[in-house]
């Protein structure tokens, strides 16, 4: 009788488990929507923000702008990351133990602690690189840089926190966030933008609206997250947390010197104002790599708890890459089709001359979309070697731009193949790596 009580017992933890593999799975779809949703509200005051920039500053200050953005988006790879760290060690804690929010709470206690060393070193480094960078970007003074560097160190705080929520999969908290960081953004740089402080007053409204992002929630959240118990991670649990910030960083920097290449590379090399325009243009088409975040979001803490489940991992990719590629290619297709409406409504103009380049533009950005998926997918599983091909890539793809760089054209038409290629070679890399390691598994 007891022997077939513990067999019965131990069937139902494995009915429990299968059930518990097949609701992460069939729940990432529903989640991904709730975070499209809310996600697009946010976008929304993105919209607006973009729109209202691309008319009160003139083609120069745009491309000041989106050029601090752009380099804003390699320099705030230490924020993805301390999110993704977050994520990962949060959503690890809450598989199968009951002091998951305990000891989730004590490491963002302690990662807190060592962002301030972080937000130092970034502010050196860019104070002693602003004479330079001032020049690389043809900038009229340093006030553009000073005002990325606070946006920078208050989206390294904002970030952290989110990645408590992404990890405990509190993703309406996570959209409270997230709203509260654009709209705040909007209302502070429209106001400071119309009181006359051109792009630095633009970014100073990021840092502002960043700032929201953290402080309003985590008020919010306080009684439920943050006033209990906290566990003190011990010296063992924190040299992985190192080991992973590194690859994360690493990972993610190289990700964003290939999403941002293009934007970076024509600031350098054209006038401020062909610049200008063209950045105009990149905002619209760097749309298509953005468009699976939501999913990502979703789909990164389902990984790491079924992260020894082949079955369930494989399944959270192919509908993770089909609902990416989906939205990713209906936002395409939205562009190209009303590509002139869109210009009028956002920059007054529907006679710019970047409009003939979106469909190039966009099929260039499409696989970095999907670069974007498979490289979140490796890092909810601990692995590192997709690093590799994605570094040879990349300097691939630089050195190529320094060769054909004498239009507008040659520079998209770069992108366009050695994006696809990349892709190509990293979905050939992923395949042989999951082939050999389903063979291992049957062996074993």
């Amino acid at each position: 009788m007891r022997l077939a009580f513990q067999a019965n017992e131990n069937l139902s933890d494995q009915d429990s488990e299968v059930r518990a593999d097949k609701d992460r799975s069939t729940s990432l779809i529903r989640e991904s929507v709730f975070l499209t949703i809310i996600m697009g509200a946010a976008n929304l005051a993105n919209v607006i923000f973009q729109i209202l920039m691309g008319r009160w500053l003139t083609a120069s200050d745009y491309g000041v702008l989106m050029a601090m953005i752009g380099i804003l988006y390699i320099l705030n790879v230490p924020a993805d990351s301390f999110r993704t760290v977050m994520a990962y060690f949060a959503a690890r804690e809450t598989t199968g133990n009951g002091r998951s929010c305990e000891v989730a709470i004590g490491l963002y206690r302690q990662v807190m602690r060592r962002l301030l060393v972080v937000s130092g070193i970034i502010l050196l480094v860019m104070t002693c690189s602003a004479p330079w960078l001032i020049g690389v970007f043809h900038l009229e003074g340093p006030g553009p840089l000073y005002a990325a560097m606070l946006v920078c160190v208050s989206t390294l705080a904002m970030t952290t926190f989110q990645g408590v929520l992404q990890g405990t999969e509190r993703f309406g908290w996570y959209g409270v966030s997230m709203n509260c960081w654009f709209w705040g953004r909007l209302l502070f740089a429209a106001l400071l933008v119309y009181a006359g402080f051109r792009a630095t007053g633009a970014l100073a409204g990021m840092t502002l609206g960043a700032l929201a992002g953290v402080i309003i929630p985590r008020l919010l959240l306080h009684r439920e997250l943050f006033a209990g118990r906290v566990a003190t991670p011990s010296s063992g649990t924190m040299r992985p947390l190192y080991r992973y910030i590194a690859k994360v960083t690493l990972a993610y920097a190289l990700f964003m010197i290939l999403a941002n290449m293009d934007v970076l590379a024509v600031k350098h090399w054209f006038p401020p104002e062909v610049a200008g325009e063209f950045s105009r243009g990149a905002m619209l088409a760097h749309l298509i790599w953005l468009m699976p975040f939501p999913v990502v979001m979703a789909m990164f803490p389902k990984l790491v708890a079924a992260r020894n489940d082949q079955v369930v991992r494989r399944r959270l990719l192919v509908k993770g890459i089909a609902v990416g590629a989906g939205t990713s290619l209906l936002l395409a297709a939205v562009l190209l089709v009303f590509s002139p409406y869109i210009f009028h409504i956002l920059f007054g103009s529907s006679s710019n001359e970047m409009i003939g380049h979106m469909p190039v533009f966009l099929s260039a950005m499409l696989p970095v979309s999907f670069l974007f998926v498979l490289l979140n997918y490796e890092l909810a599983l601990n692995k590192r070697a997709f690093l590799g091909p994605l570094m040879l890539g990349n300097l691939l793809l630089i050195g190529a731009l320094c060769v054909r760089h004498g239009s507008i054209e040659q520079i998209l038409e770069t992108l366009l193949i050695g994006c696809w290629l990349l892709f190509a070679a990293q979905m050939l890399f992923f395949l042989i790596r999951y082939r050999m390691g389903g063979k291992r598994n049957a062996a074993g």
